[in-house]
């Protein structure tokens, strides 16, 4: 009984901590906007495949950055014990 009203006291206040922050305008221009980018993408699709452009895309980025992978990866091999 004691721990439910603590919760029931601290549910309030975080409502009213919530409700203080500002509302959110309406979201119906993006859903239209995601609409017409998936429209692009059935297009573009009927003339390169949208998976192989992705994996394309993902290819390119990792060889673009391959240098902070690579640095990132050293990193954590100097971390394993009794490995220089």
């Amino acid at each position: 009984m004691i721990i439910e009203g603590i919760m029931n006291v601290l549910k309030v206040v975080i409502l009213f901590i919530i409700g203080l922050f500002p509302k959110l305008p309406d979201m119906s221009i993006l859903s239209q906007s995601v609409n017409s980018v998936t429209a692009v993408f059935s297009a573009v699709d009927s003339f390169i495949s949208v998976s192989l452009l992705g994996f394309c895309f993902g290819v390119l980025f990792i060889f673009t950055h391959i240098d902070f992978i690579w640095s990132i990866i050293m990193w954590v091999i100097r971390k394993i014990p009794g490995v220089s």
